[in-house]
Protein backbone atom coordinates (compact mmCIF):
# COMPACT_ATOMS: atom_id res chain seq x y z
CA UNK A 1 0.00 0.00 0.00
CA UNK A 2 0.98 3.37 -0.58
CA UNK A 3 0.62 7.26 1.08
CA UNK A 4 -0.81 10.59 -1.30
CA UNK A 5 -1.75 14.04 -1.10
CA UNK A 6 -5.53 13.54 -1.14
CA UNK A 7 -7.53 16.52 -3.53
CA UNK A 8 -10.14 18.27 -1.81
CA UNK A 9 -13.45 19.70 -3.35
CA UNK A 10 -13.07 23.77 -2.69
CA UNK A 11 -15.68 24.26 -1.06
CA UNK A 12 -15.42 24.94 2.76
CA UNK A 13 -12.26 23.16 2.30
CA UNK A 14 -8.43 24.07 3.40
CA UNK A 15 -7.12 22.56 0.06
CA UNK A 16 -4.40 20.25 0.43
CA UNK A 17 -1.31 20.98 -1.91
CA UNK A 18 1.74 18.07 -2.26
CA UNK A 19 5.14 18.87 -1.32
CA UNK A 20 7.03 16.27 -3.91
CA UNK A 21 9.13 14.53 -0.88
CA UNK A 22 8.34 11.15 -0.09
CA UNK A 23 9.78 8.75 2.34
CA UNK A 24 9.17 5.08 3.07
CA UNK A 25 8.35 3.65 6.81
CA UNK A 26 8.45 0.32 8.49
CA UNK A 27 4.90 -0.92 9.24
CA UNK A 28 3.78 -3.84 11.48
CA UNK A 29 1.17 -6.37 10.36
CA UNK A 30 0.69 -7.83 6.57
CA UNK A 31 1.71 -4.37 4.60
CA UNK A 32 5.62 -4.45 5.24
CA UNK A 33 6.29 -0.55 3.83
CA UNK A 34 3.93 2.83 3.53
CA UNK A 35 5.40 5.13 0.97
CA UNK A 36 4.20 8.30 2.45
CA UNK A 37 3.84 12.00 1.21
CA UNK A 38 4.37 14.95 2.87
CA UNK A 39 1.13 17.71 1.83
CA UNK A 40 0.40 20.67 3.45
CA UNK A 41 -2.84 22.96 4.01
CA UNK A 42 -3.29 26.51 2.29
CA UNK A 43 -5.66 28.70 3.44
CA UNK A 44 -8.99 27.68 4.29
CA UNK A 45 -11.54 29.42 1.51
CA UNK A 46 -15.34 29.62 3.23
CA UNK A 47 -17.82 30.54 0.89
CA UNK A 48 -20.83 31.97 2.25
CA UNK A 49 -24.76 29.90 2.38
CA UNK A 50 -27.93 30.96 2.62
CA UNK A 51 -30.56 28.38 4.32
CA UNK A 52 -33.19 29.53 2.33
CA UNK A 53 -34.84 26.19 2.29
CA UNK A 54 -35.71 26.52 6.37
CA UNK A 55 -39.08 25.08 6.89
CA UNK A 56 -39.31 22.15 4.18
CA UNK A 57 -38.17 19.02 5.68
CA UNK A 58 -36.13 16.77 3.33
CA UNK A 59 -37.33 13.39 1.70
CA UNK A 60 -33.59 11.78 1.36
CA UNK A 61 -33.50 8.62 -0.04
CA UNK A 62 -30.59 6.29 0.39
CA UNK A 63 -30.22 3.36 -1.93
CA UNK A 64 -27.67 0.64 -1.74
CA UNK A 65 -25.32 -0.09 -4.91
CA UNK A 66 -25.73 -3.38 -6.97
CA UNK A 67 -22.46 -4.75 -6.22
CA UNK A 68 -22.45 -3.89 -2.33
CA UNK A 69 -19.50 -1.63 -2.68
CA UNK A 70 -21.87 1.51 -1.11
CA UNK A 71 -25.00 3.87 -1.22
CA UNK A 72 -26.62 6.41 -3.08
CA UNK A 73 -28.14 8.94 -1.37
CA UNK A 74 -30.86 10.82 -3.45
CA UNK A 75 -33.46 13.63 -3.42
CA UNK A 76 -35.06 16.43 -5.19
CA UNK A 77 -33.16 19.54 -5.52
CA UNK A 78 -35.06 20.91 -2.38
CA UNK A 79 -34.75 17.81 -0.75
CA UNK A 80 -30.85 17.66 -0.64
CA UNK A 81 -30.18 21.11 -0.39
CA UNK A 82 -32.11 21.24 2.96
CA UNK A 83 -29.83 18.56 4.43
CA UNK A 84 -26.96 20.44 2.58
CA UNK A 85 -27.73 23.52 5.09
CA UNK A 86 -28.26 20.63 8.03
CA UNK A 87 -24.62 19.15 7.55
CA UNK A 88 -23.41 22.80 7.08
CA UNK A 89 -24.54 24.15 10.12
CA UNK A 90 -23.68 21.15 12.29
CA UNK A 91 -20.21 21.27 10.96
CA UNK A 92 -19.76 25.11 11.43
CA UNK A 93 -20.84 24.84 15.04
CA UNK A 94 -19.30 21.99 16.54
CA UNK A 95 -15.80 21.82 17.49
CA UNK A 96 -14.46 19.81 15.54
CA UNK A 97 -10.53 19.16 13.88
CA UNK A 98 -9.97 20.67 10.59
CA UNK A 99 -9.49 17.13 9.82
CA UNK A 100 -12.66 15.58 11.06
CA UNK A 101 -14.45 19.10 10.23
CA UNK A 102 -13.33 18.37 6.48
CA UNK A 103 -14.97 15.30 6.48
CA UNK A 104 -18.84 16.88 7.01
CA UNK A 105 -17.86 19.93 4.57
CA UNK A 106 -16.54 16.98 2.22
CA UNK A 107 -19.90 15.45 2.52
CA UNK A 108 -21.59 18.39 2.23
CA UNK A 109 -20.09 19.30 -1.06
CA UNK A 110 -20.72 16.00 -2.52
CA UNK A 111 -24.66 17.19 -1.33
CA UNK A 112 -24.38 20.64 -2.83
CA UNK A 113 -22.95 18.83 -6.38
CA UNK A 114 -25.85 16.56 -6.77
CA UNK A 115 -28.52 19.60 -6.17
CA UNK A 116 -27.33 21.39 -8.26
CA UNK A 117 -27.34 18.75 -10.78
CA UNK A 118 -23.52 17.62 -11.25
CA UNK A 119 -23.52 13.87 -9.88
CA UNK A 120 -25.66 11.38 -10.52
CA UNK A 121 -29.91 11.21 -11.59
CA UNK A 122 -31.44 8.32 -10.24
CA UNK A 123 -35.16 7.25 -12.00
CA UNK A 124 -37.90 6.00 -8.54
CA UNK A 125 -41.25 4.26 -9.60
CA UNK A 126 -42.98 1.50 -11.25
CA UNK A 127 -44.44 3.06 -13.92
CA UNK A 128 -45.61 6.08 -15.43
CA UNK A 129 -48.23 7.76 -12.94
CA UNK A 130 -45.41 7.38 -9.63
CA UNK A 131 -41.67 7.15 -11.16
CA UNK A 132 -39.69 10.74 -10.55
CA UNK A 133 -36.10 11.38 -11.20
CA UNK A 134 -33.93 12.38 -8.43
CA UNK A 135 -30.78 13.61 -7.96
CA UNK A 136 -27.92 12.25 -5.61
CA UNK A 137 -24.49 10.95 -4.87
CA UNK A 138 -22.87 7.90 -5.08
CA UNK A 139 -21.09 6.67 -1.26
CA UNK A 140 -18.72 4.05 0.02
CA UNK A 141 -20.28 2.22 2.75
CA UNK A 142 -17.21 2.68 5.40
CA UNK A 143 -16.39 6.54 5.26
CA UNK A 144 -20.28 7.08 4.20
CA UNK A 145 -21.00 5.35 7.49
CA UNK A 146 -17.90 7.52 9.28
CA UNK A 147 -19.64 10.41 7.91
CA UNK A 148 -23.20 9.57 9.54
CA UNK A 149 -21.92 8.42 12.69
CA UNK A 150 -19.41 11.93 13.24
CA UNK A 151 -22.89 14.21 12.62
CA UNK A 152 -24.72 11.89 14.89
CA UNK A 153 -21.85 13.10 17.68
CA UNK A 154 -21.41 15.92 16.93
CA UNK A 155 -25.24 17.03 16.77
CA UNK A 156 -24.95 16.22 20.19
CA UNK A 157 -22.79 19.31 21.26
CA UNK A 158 -24.32 22.47 19.01
CA UNK A 159 -27.76 23.89 19.40
CA UNK A 160 -29.90 22.31 16.42
CA UNK A 161 -33.23 22.84 14.83
CA UNK A 162 -36.34 20.94 15.42
CA UNK A 163 -35.86 20.00 11.37
CA UNK A 164 -32.27 19.15 11.43
CA UNK A 165 -33.17 16.79 14.26
CA UNK A 166 -35.52 15.24 11.79
CA UNK A 167 -33.13 15.58 8.78
CA UNK A 168 -30.73 13.82 10.94
CA UNK A 169 -33.17 11.19 12.09
CA UNK A 170 -33.84 11.02 8.60
CA UNK A 171 -30.65 9.96 7.19
CA UNK A 172 -30.51 7.86 9.92
CA UNK A 173 -33.32 5.62 8.87
CA UNK A 174 -33.02 5.58 5.46
CA UNK A 175 -29.77 4.14 5.70
CA UNK A 176 -30.70 1.80 7.51
CA UNK A 177 -33.43 0.53 5.04
CA UNK A 178 -30.59 0.55 2.48
CA UNK A 179 -28.02 -1.52 4.99
CA UNK A 180 -31.04 -4.12 5.28
CA UNK A 181 -31.48 -4.01 1.62
CA UNK A 182 -27.41 -4.92 0.68
CA UNK A 183 -27.66 -7.78 3.33
CA UNK A 184 -25.63 -6.06 6.01
CA UNK A 185 -26.10 -6.12 9.84
CA UNK A 186 -27.95 -3.40 9.92
CA UNK A 187 -28.53 -3.44 13.91
CA UNK A 188 -25.13 -3.34 14.53
CA UNK A 189 -24.39 -0.81 12.27
CA UNK A 190 -27.14 1.30 13.81
CA UNK A 191 -25.67 0.70 17.63
CA UNK A 192 -22.09 1.59 15.79
CA UNK A 193 -23.26 4.65 14.41
CA UNK A 194 -24.97 5.18 18.30
CA UNK A 195 -21.58 4.83 19.79
CA UNK A 196 -18.85 5.55 17.71
CA UNK A 197 -17.34 9.00 18.64
CA UNK A 198 -13.54 9.94 17.14
CA UNK A 199 -11.60 12.11 18.72
CA UNK A 200 -10.05 15.39 17.20
CA UNK A 201 -6.59 13.73 17.12
CA UNK A 202 -8.46 10.73 14.34
CA UNK A 203 -6.10 10.20 11.67
CA UNK A 204 -8.59 10.58 9.25
CA UNK A 205 -6.60 8.75 6.59
CA UNK A 206 -7.42 5.82 8.00
CA UNK A 207 -10.76 6.15 7.22
CA UNK A 208 -9.73 6.36 3.55
CA UNK A 209 -7.99 3.02 4.05
CA UNK A 210 -11.32 1.38 5.40
CA UNK A 211 -12.89 2.49 2.14
CA UNK A 212 -9.63 0.76 -0.01
CA UNK A 213 -9.84 -2.55 2.09
CA UNK A 214 -13.43 -2.83 1.95
CA UNK A 215 -13.52 -2.51 -1.88
CA UNK A 216 -10.53 -4.55 -2.39
CA UNK A 217 -10.36 -6.49 0.55
CA UNK A 218 -9.28 -10.22 -0.20
CA UNK A 219 -11.93 -11.73 2.28
CA UNK A 220 -14.08 -14.40 0.30
CA UNK A 221 -17.47 -13.73 0.07
CA UNK A 222 -19.89 -10.69 -0.61
CA UNK A 223 -18.18 -7.01 0.25
CA UNK A 224 -20.88 -6.16 2.61
CA UNK A 225 -19.91 -9.38 4.63
CA UNK A 226 -16.57 -7.55 5.18
CA UNK A 227 -18.35 -4.39 6.47
CA UNK A 228 -18.33 -5.14 10.27
CA UNK A 229 -15.08 -5.73 10.80
CA UNK A 230 -14.24 -2.58 8.85
CA UNK A 231 -16.14 -0.50 10.84
CA UNK A 232 -14.61 -2.20 14.01
CA UNK A 233 -11.35 -1.41 12.77
CA UNK A 234 -12.00 2.29 12.45
CA UNK A 235 -12.27 2.28 16.51
CA UNK A 236 -9.28 4.45 17.92
CA UNK A 237 -8.75 1.05 20.48
CA UNK A 238 -8.76 -1.40 17.38
CA UNK A 239 -5.49 -3.04 16.44
CA UNK A 240 -5.56 -2.16 12.98
CA UNK A 241 -5.81 1.30 13.67
CA UNK A 242 -3.06 1.26 16.44
CA UNK A 243 -0.38 -0.20 13.62
CA UNK A 244 -1.44 2.48 11.53
CA UNK A 245 -0.95 4.83 14.19
CA UNK A 246 2.27 4.30 14.76
CA UNK A 247 3.63 3.66 11.12
CA UNK A 248 1.60 7.50 10.97
CA UNK A 249 3.48 9.10 13.51
CA UNK A 250 7.21 7.62 13.05
CA UNK A 251 7.16 9.52 9.42
CA UNK A 252 5.60 12.45 10.88
CA UNK A 253 8.54 12.87 13.15
CA UNK A 254 11.15 11.96 11.10
CA UNK A 255 9.34 14.35 8.00
CA UNK A 256 8.67 17.22 11.34
CA UNK A 257 4.84 17.72 10.20
CA UNK A 258 1.71 16.45 11.86
CA UNK A 259 0.31 12.61 11.46
CA UNK A 260 -2.43 14.25 9.65
CA UNK A 261 -0.38 15.67 6.92
CA UNK A 262 0.42 12.42 5.96
CA UNK A 263 -2.05 10.39 3.91
CA UNK A 264 -1.61 6.92 2.28
CA UNK A 265 -1.49 7.03 -1.55
CA UNK A 266 -3.55 4.15 -3.27
CA UNK A 267 -4.00 2.45 -6.48
CA UNK A 268 -7.74 2.59 -7.26
CA UNK A 269 -8.96 0.24 -9.80
CA UNK A 270 -11.91 -0.23 -11.78
CA UNK A 271 -14.28 -1.83 -9.71
CA UNK A 272 -18.00 -2.61 -9.76
CA UNK A 273 -20.44 -0.48 -7.41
Amino acid sequence: MVLVGAAAPAMRFRRRSTIRRSVTVARTGPAAVLTVRLVSYNARIVGPYKRSSQGRLAMLLCRATESGAGCVLCGDYWDLKTFYDTVTSIADAANLSEELGNQLFGFAYDLRMAYMGNKETVTIGYDELDRVEYRGSRHMWPGYLFVVALLRSSAGWVTTSKQDQANLYLLEATTHSALVTAGADAEFVQRWITHFRPTNDYLIDWVEDANHRYIYGRKRGKRIQRLTDILLSLYETSKEYREFEVAMRRAAMREDCKPNNLVLEREWPQFRW
